[in-house]
């Protein structure tokens, strides 16, 4: 017969919450808000068509392009505000791609849709699939795509690709 217990003293009666606690508790809350469980597609339909928008923001601009078989191909570029310049790349990369996304649901035309947003900028991708930065802004925008993902029926993909990439891409 196997002791599975570890080796360790007495567990505590009481633990320290991690830093992160509140911020955890405020996403479950607003992830799991809905009377009905939500349903999230990861596999496409027959009619499923995809969307591919690369995003870059590079000192004091940022642009993205929204390629659409159907549209063709929508750019935005423009110049952050003063207050947004002084944010970090990490920020102003995530922010300028979830703005865009967030614009497009607005306006209807997601649903059903499987979305690749890509970025040259890694921590952005995998605070998405993690879920959470150790930048409270960085975690705030991970759960707005989710939600996004959810209120817009899409699938959504945060693709990392390389900055000389996106730089060929010309956004």
């Amino acid at each position: 017969e196997l002791d599975l217990k570890p080796a360790t003293p007495e567990e505590p009666d009481l633990v320290a919450p991690v830093d992160r606690l509140k911020q955890d508790v405020k996403a479950l809350t607003e992830l799991t808000a809905t009377i009905e469980p939500p349903k999230v597609d990861y596999r496409g339909g027959a009619n499923l068509t995809a969307w591919y928008c690369p995003g870059d923001a590079s000192g004091s601009g940022f642009g993205t392009a929204l390629v659409m078989k159907e549209r063709g191909i929508l750019y935005e570029s423009g110049m952050w505000t003063k207050e947004y310049a002084e944010e970090s790349l990490n920020f102003r990369e995530a922010e300028n791609l979830v703005i865009r996304l967030e614009k497009e649901v607005r306006e209807g035309d997601m649903q059903g849709r499987e979305v690749f947003l890509f970025t040259d900028n890694l921590v952005f991708e995998s605070t998405y699939y993690k879920g959470y930065s150790q930048s409270r802004k960085l975690s705030d925008i991970a759960l707005r795509l989710h939600k996004l993902q959810r209120e817009g029926n899409l699938i959504l993909h945060v693709v990392h690709i390389a900055g000389t990439r996106m730089k060929e891409w010309g956004v």
